[in-house]
């Protein structure tokens, strides 16, 4: 990555990261998923409409989910990559 494409992700709206978060998590909410698959999902719906974003940002956008609550963490793996995530209200769902 280039210096300058960090100053393009920190220029995301808000507006533009809810949508990434919404996406993510919509892919969970159904079943659990191991993180690596929704960064790969994520890379390969939004290189359209955001092409420069790496698969790094996917991963940490997916660690903030989890610290936020948002995502949770329901089998761990060898490190983050392959953690078994699923959507928090996806648990209320199941229960």
């Amino acid at each position: 990555m280039q210096r300058e494409d960090y100053g393009i992700i920190n220029s995301l709206t808000p507006q533009a990261l809810q949508a990434i978060d919404s996406a993510m998590i919509d892919l969970v909410s159904s079943r659990p998923h191991r993180v690596i698959a929704i960064v790969r999902y994520m890379v390969d719906e939004y290189s359209a409409a955001i092409p420069w974003l790496p698969d790094w940002f996917y991963l940490d956008r997916v660690a903030e989910l989890i610290d936020a609550h948002a995502l949770v963490v329901v089998a761990e793996g060898e490190d983050l990559r392959f953690d078994v995530v699923t959507a928090q209200t996806g648990l209320a769902h199941g229960q």
